[in-house]
């Protein structure tokens, strides 16, 4: 398998609306993601949706597909549907 290298200059840096941060901090609480996982799987998204379109479009809209597994589960907050 290919190591995969990051570049030196491989930092993104967003200002965030303090409500915008309080949401994904919250989203990190329950399902224990981090800021670095979950922009990485955007980013990912977005370069192969553009790549596959040959365009750049906005709104992004994000939708399930199929197959899809969970990457990461609520943190005992909710409890289990069996009893």
């Amino acid at each position: 398998m290919a190591k995969n290298h990051l570049s030196k200059n491989s930092a993104i840096n967003a200002r965030l609306e303090d409500a915008l941060r309080a949401r994904i901090d919250r989203i990190h609480q329950i399902y224990g993601t981090t800021d670095s996982v979950v922009l990485l799987r955007l980013l990912e998204a977005f370069c192969d949706h553009v790549e596959a379109e040959n365009a750049v479009r906005f709104p992004i809209v994000i939708c399930r597909v199929e197959p899809l597994h969970a990457v990461a589960e609520p943190k005992g907050k909710y409890p289990s549907a069996k009893s």
